[in-house]
């Protein structure tokens, strides 16, 4: 029996500028199965929830007010499950 490959679609965010005090706000598109989960980083660190951070695990992120120590790169890491060892990253 032959299992079938993974379907998995992604739309990277886009890189943006903004001024200090507006809200940031990164998304990103994807689909496929199983359901997908998400994990912002941000210069490859995990981001969490709290502060002016918010959907640190979905597939939206908002920084909200942002601020000068906040600029850095931005990717999301879509591993397919909790199990799967091999994240794809999106930069942004």
């Amino acid at each position: 029996m032959n299992a079938r490959p993974e379907q998995i679609t992604v739309t990277d965010p886009a890189s943006q500028s903004i001024c200090t005090g507006d809200t940031a706000s990164f998304s990103v598109t994807a689909t496929g199965q199983p359901t997908l989960l998400y994990q912002w980083r941000k210069n490859g660190v995990n981001i969490s929830n709290g502060g002016t951070v918010s959907g640190a695990t979905t597939a939206t992120l908002t920084i909200n007010p942002a601020a000068a120590g906040d600029s850095g790169n931005y990717d999301v890491s879509s591993p397919t499950s909790t199990d799967s060892p091999s994240p794809r990253p999106r930069r942004c």
